[in-house]
């Protein structure tokens, strides 16, 4: 998969309900991004679509 160094957003909308995320937003990825770009993750809930996904939580 390509992505765009370019992007501002990216929305990760990769989403089998009940299934783990799939890791198609590598490291490498991620570092290509500009600074001040983001990453919308649909898919966080089971563990999301990029490498450094993580769960956590605010209060």
């Amino acid at each position: 998969m390509m992505m765009s160094s370019r992007a501002e957003v990216v929305v990760g909308a990769a989403l089998i309900p009940g299934a783990s995320g799939a890791k198609l937003i590598t490291c490498a990825m991620l570092s290509d991004m500009n600074p001040g770009a983001m990453i919308v993750d649909v898919a966080i809930d089971q563990g999301g679509c990029d490498e450094t996904s993580r769960a956590m939580t605010r209060a």
